[in-house]
């Protein structure tokens, strides 16, 4: 006599067979479920950290731009000399992370 397990779709030679098979397999979907939901709480925490990051540079910018304000309005320009194009922020920097990983 064979014993078909619904929830596997298999047939075992004995009930205690099927019923040891379910067991592991319930086991292993678990296990999975439990990786899947550990791996979510590590990116949601890791994009906390890309999103300070990214307020911090926010704070920093407007730090920059508001001295840099009062420093044209007090001198009337600001002279800044480099050899370095670095030195220089392009409104393209905010796309680097995404080409770096293409190229």
């Amino acid at each position: 006599m064979k014993y078909y397990s619904e929830t596997l779709k298999e047939l075992f030679d004995s009930e205690k067979e099927a019923l040891k098979a379910e067991k592991e397999a319930e086991k292993k979907e678990a296990e999975k479920k439990e990786l899947v939901e550990v791996k979510r709480k590590q990116r949601a925490e890791d994009a906390k950290g890309v999103e300070e990051a990214l307020k911090k540079v926010k704070e920093a910018e407007d730090e920059y731009h508001k001295k840099l304000t009062e420093f044209i309005k007090k001198y009337g320009y600001y002279h800044y000399s480099s050899n370095n194009a670095d030195d220089f922020p392009s409104v393209f920097s905010i796309f680097e992370p995404f080409f770096t990983r293409w190229f």
